[in-house]
């Protein structure tokens, strides 16, 4: 009988102790926290692709919502990218149409955007960083905090 416990017990642990985040196939998934609130992203609503020699990840957060957030990096090599406005081809956007499409960028006309994005891993099939940025519309500045991803490249 104490080995049929021990036995039930070793399994347990050895199927509780599983982690998704060691995945390193695409898990899909896209965080972070705007103006202190949480913002997910997941499944057939987040995509990675090429865009121009680097990358583009997008992510929205519910059909319903209508919040999204978009990264652009001109480069697919791993490092820290810059998405302020002196960056041409590197930045950061959130758009919130719920009632009315508002758009937030790195590169608003009143220059107040910045942020980073730092690229752990990009190649050509996943994508794994970390990001934040202050994005403004020209009035308001929303802060974008604690952003990572893991995403699939689109085929």
């Amino acid at each position: 009988m104490k080995i049929v416990i021990i036995i039930l017990t070793a399994l347990a642990m050895i199927l509780t102790s599983c982690s998704k985040e060691s995945s390193d196939t695409g898990e899909g998934t896209f965080y972070c926290k705007i103006d202190g609130t949480p913002f997910s992203s997941s499944g057939m609503l987040l995509s990675a692709s090429t865009f121009g020699d680097g990358f583009k990840v997008i992510a929205i957060e519910s059909v319903t919502s209508g919040r999204s957030v978009a990264l652009f990096v001109s480069e697919s090599s791993t490092g820290t990218f810059d998405l302020g406005p002196s960056q041409q081809n590197n930045r950061g956007s959130f758009f919130d149409s719920y009632l009315n499409t508002v758009t937030y960028t790195t590169h608003s006309l009143d220059n107040d955007g910045s942020g980073t994005v730092v690229l752990s891993r990009n190649d050509g099939k996943i994508a794994i960083g970390t990001f934040e940025m202050n994005v403004s519309n020209g009035s308001r500045v929303i802060r974008i905090t604690e952003g990572r991803f893991h995403v699939r490249y689109l085929k």
